[in-house]
């Protein structure tokens, strides 16, 4: 479907972070199908509907074994495979090979809705607020975004149609990256890409303490680095969250092949209903524990 090294998966999070979306979708689509709304998922960083992963050629004492690709499936796929289905599939990215895959995915299905939309999900997404068929449709979104791309005012969008479940995952690399530990390193730039993301400026009092170092000559001096507790940021994160959504839960870490903290997965609730979320709180709860 797409070429190789388009859409790789290189460690044992994306396959368990497309398990747990899937165990989700496989519980809402058969918990609300008897409820009577239309059912949508949206995948705001589609990719290409599938994943794959390069296996190396290898000499070994039998012979030389080939380079081989594994093909697994995507997000995409995956909410396709659902049943009982969803009513609409809506799949949204920006990079045409991307784009291309996708449509070549739907081409696959003339018998279903599925929509493959090319351009800005922050600019998709924000869409939702504004449409009012809300009171009949439930929507599960997913977003995957290739680092800090989402937009605070696009999680406020989301939020207010009161329909939504979102299950989203948080670059915790991406975050390190722009919240360098040295503060003096913080260029405009990366403060504005944070506050963008956090919809506050707010994270710079709470990740970065300052102390007093004295010197071989006792000589005192202010030294003010950023946090390295993980939890620090991700407790914000959350923090945050709550301040739009009235449920969220999480995050289930996750990390590389080598131990290195990579994401956070929460999941968010736009509906205040608490009925809504006694219906779904053990599914949640059981996932983000057990993976």
């Amino acid at each position: 479907m797409s070429e190789i090294g388009e859409h790789e998966f290189g460690s044992l999070s994306t396959s368990l972070k497309l398990s747990m979306v899937q165990g989700y979708l496989k519980s809402y689509a058969t918990l609300m199908r008897p409820k009577g709304f239309k059912l949508w998922y949206i995948d705001a960083f589609a990719g290409t509907g599938e994943i794959t992963k390069r296996i190396a050629a290898e000499d070994t004492l039998v012979g030389h074994i080939p380079e081989t690709v594994d093909r697994r499936k995507g997000s995409a796929q995956i909410a396709i495979d659902i049943s009982p289905p969803f009513d609409r599939l809506i799949f949204m990215e920006q990079k045409p090979k991307h784009v291309a895959a996708l449509e070549t995915l739907k081409a696959k299905y003339p018998d279903r809705d599925i929509t493959v939309h090319k351009g800005d999900a922050n600019e998709l997404l924000k869409l939702a607020q504004g449409w009012n068929g809300w009171k009949s449709t439930r929507a599960v979104v997913f977003l995957d975004p290739y680092g800090l791309q989402v937009d605070w005012a696009t999680l406020e969008a989301i939020a207010q149609t009161k329909a939504m479940d979102i299950w989203y995952l948080v670059s915790l690399s991406g975050l390190y990256r722009q919240a360098t530990k040295d503060p003096s390193d913080l260029c405009e730039v990366k403060r504005a890409s944070l506050t963008r993301f956090l919809g506050t400026n707010a994270w710079e009092e709470a990740w970065y303490n300052s102390k007093v170092q004295p010197n071989l000559f006792g000589e005192e001096s202010i030294e003010t680095k950023r946090t390295g507790d993980l939890g620090v940021l991700e407790g914000f994160v959350s923090e945050r969250f709550r301040t739009i959504f009235p449920r969220v839960a999480g995050p289930k870490r996750l990390y590389n092949d080598q131990g290195s903290p990579m994401f956070s997965l929460f999941f968010l609730m736009a509906n205040p209903s608490d009925a809504a979320w006694k219906a779904a709180k053990p599914i949640v709860e059981h996932l983000l524990k057990a993976g």
